[in-house]
């Protein structure tokens, strides 16, 4: 997702943090949440995350067989088209898959679920859903292992000005131009 590079640890142990970047000229921030509930994906707290060659991953350092799992948050500078997004589980687990819910906007229902496999991503299908924030959340915690699942890709792009909007302002301003003019030629 944007451009990323290098490999960094965002945040420190139990630490908050945010990676910044940019995708079709559109600036969006990724944070690191853990303690979000898994069917209604609200609630949640600040944690840390990971950034390489493999993607954006959250890090949990706590095994809990019964809560949630990690998630990250996309939050868009401005409205964007979403055409999809890949998701590939943690090179850190010895095999199996994590299931995965996609929030949009707030959404207290999924807009997608899916299952982040080992080896190449499996890519979820938006079809140029408008959104500004995207949540992530792993619906597993059954592994004791940090990094279960990673973002690898997003395909989104600026949502354009209509056509209409643009004449619609042209009209506008003419409008106020001729007033103008009118007024002018009234007081003369």
């Amino acid at each position: 997702p944007g451009t990323m590079s290098g490999n960094a640890n965002i945040g420190g142990f139990f630490g908050t943090g945010t990676f910044d970047s940019s995708v079709d000229g559109v600036d969006f921030s990724a944070s690191f949440l853990f303690g979000v509930n898994r069917t209604n994906g609200t609630g949640g707290f600040a944690g840390n995350g990971r950034v390489d060659s493999t993607g954006l991953g959250a890090i949990r350092f706590i095994s809990n067989s019964t809560g949630p799992g990690e998630a990250i948050l996309l939050n868009f500078d401005e409205q964007v088209s979403l055409n999809s997004l890949s998701l590939v589980e943690s090179p850190n687990l010895p095999g199996g898959s994590t299931p995965i819910s996609i929030f949009l906007d707030g959404a207290t229902t999924p807009g997608a679920t899916t299952v982040a496999g080992p080896g190449a991503p499996t890519t979820v299908s938006f079809f140029d859903t408008i959104v500004s924030q995207i949540l992530i959340v792993n619906t597993d915690s059954t592994f004791p292992v940090i990094q279960q699942f990673r973002l690898t890709a997003l395909d989104v792009s600026a949502v354009p000005i209509p056509a209409a909007a643009w004449l619609f302002g042209s009209a506008l301003a003419a409008a106020g131009v001729t007033r103008r003019l009118s007024k002018k030629r009234a007081a003369a």
